[in-house]
């Protein structure tokens, strides 16, 4: 998947099951290509590529785990706007 990021985006941090997540609120992103015939490789469908994206034609909240905390506090620090805190009700709500 492909994403574009944008100091206008919001980012929302949460944990939830001794996991940590950070969400992409209303991310827009295309949805990933498959092989034309089903049948070749789809080695890159597992990564996510941030620089080079493809025309988004989707749009809902994305989310990523991570094992660690620090994990997710590296990736904050790249992201090109503040980012935070998850609200309880909010994590309930969509979990």
């Amino acid at each position: 998947m492909n994403f574009v990021l944008k100091g206008t985006d919001v980012y929302e941090t949460f944990s939830r099951s001794g996991k940590f997540g950070l969400r992409f609120v209303d991310a827009k992103f295309p949805l990933p290509r498959m092989p034309d015939d089903n049948e070749g490789p789809t080695d890159d469908m597992g990564f996510i590529c941030l620089d080079f994206p493809d025309l988004p034609g989707e749009h809902d909240d994305v989310s990523f785990l991570f094992e660690k905390e620090a994990d997710r506090e590296r990736l904050c620090q790249c992201l090109p706007a503040p980012v935070k805190g998850g609200s309880r009700l909010a994590s309930k709500i969509n979990f």
